[in-house]
């Protein structure tokens, strides 16, 4: 699977997130679904940093395995998103 831009829903089937309901994102997503409000690449550490500190988002680089090939993405908890929005 390539890594430009995809972006999914998953649970997780193993480590410190199992069971847990991630949004995963390769980072040339989130800078398209960013970019009509003028995020950058040079804001996306800046982006995912706030992310962390709201506890919206897991892990930086997650890897995941799909149809025997590697998928690396960003994790944000979707628990987390949908109580963030309310």
């Amino acid at each position: 699977m390539a890594d430009d831009a995809a972006a999914f829903r998953y649970t997780s089937k193993k480590g410190a997130l199992k069971e847990r309901e991630l949004l995963v994102y390769t980072k040339d997503s989130i800078l398209r679904l960013l970019e009509p409000i003028g995020l950058t690449s040079d804001l996306y550490s800046t982006f995912c940093g706030r992310c962390e500190e709201a506890g919206l988002l897991r892990k930086r680089d997650h890897t995941i395995t799909l149809q025997g090939g590697s998928f690396h993405g960003v994790a944000f908890d979707y628990t987390e998103l949908t109580a963030y929005q309310s």
